[in-house]
């Protein structure tokens, strides 16, 4: 068991025992974000179920309607809402600068997905991730409405407010971190755009910078008139 550096060691990727296990390995990519031969639509539409399906559940359970009749309703209004502003920022960070980050190999992903990294391929994934959320959520809402599973919903709610009145503590939120999150991508839309004006700007002064000179040499009593490039001028 060695820890050995991927390829740099002054960058420090490292190869561990844990990172660069078979378990691993196979785990990871057998993932929806790295496994072969999916779109960037599929590969959002598998990420977003996933979410929308599980974030249904605390909205609904320790949200601040548990054990009332708008409870399903109001779950499931509070995951869309969350996978839609979890849209908007995934939306934001592929069209900031020149787009997401282009993730290299490393020691547990071999071959990461390079149609996904692009700016078509990245608004692709946020299309397919709030189908997919909408979808998972709209499941986990048809499942917990169902005579089986709705009395254990009931159980947990009940469960959440005991502890909620023991301790004194209030409602769970998951929206106010993904409002930071929102502010924190449009701060950096923001900072994007203002760099790619500035370096707008410099080109075109660049663009303005004249290519040759007009030189007036005197030969003989005679004014002879010459273009010659900028750097022929001393």
């Amino acid at each position: 068991m060695t820890v050995t550096p991927v390829a740099d060691p002054c960058v420090g990727n490292l190869a561990t025992p844990v990172n660069s296990s078979y378990f691993t390995r196979a785990f990871l990519n057998a993932l929806p974000a790295y496994r072969p031969s999916l779109s960037p639509n599929r590969r959002g539409l598998e990420v977003g179920m996933a979410h929308g399906f599980f974030l249904y559940g605390p909205f609904a359970i320790t949200g601040p309607l548990r054990l009332t009749e708008y409870a399903s309703t109001a779950g499931l209004l509070a995951t869309i809402g969350l996978v839609s502003i979890l849209t908007v920022c995934l939306s934001i960070y592929g069209t900031a600068g020149h787009g997401p980050n282009v993730q290299p190999a490393d020691a547990t992903i071999n071959n990461p997905p390079a149609d996904l990294f692009t700016k078509a391929g990245w608004a692709e994934f946020a299309s397919g991730f709030w189908l997919g959320g909408c979808g998972g959520a709209a499941f986990a809402w048809f499942l917990c409405g169902t005579a089986l599973v709705s009395p254990l919903v009931n159980i947990a709610g009940g469960i959440w407010s005991v502890i909620a009145t023991v301790r004194g503590a209030g409602e769970v939120y998951f929206d106010s971190l993904s409002v930071l999150v929102f502010a924190l991508l449009v701060g950096r839309f923001i900072q994007a755009r203002q760099q790619r004006w500035a370096s707008d700007a410099i080109e075109l002064l660049f663009s303005l910078t004249p290519t040759s000179a007009r030189r007036v040499e005197n030969e003989d009593g005679v004014e002879h008139v010459k273009d010659v490039p900028i750097q022929a001028v001393h």
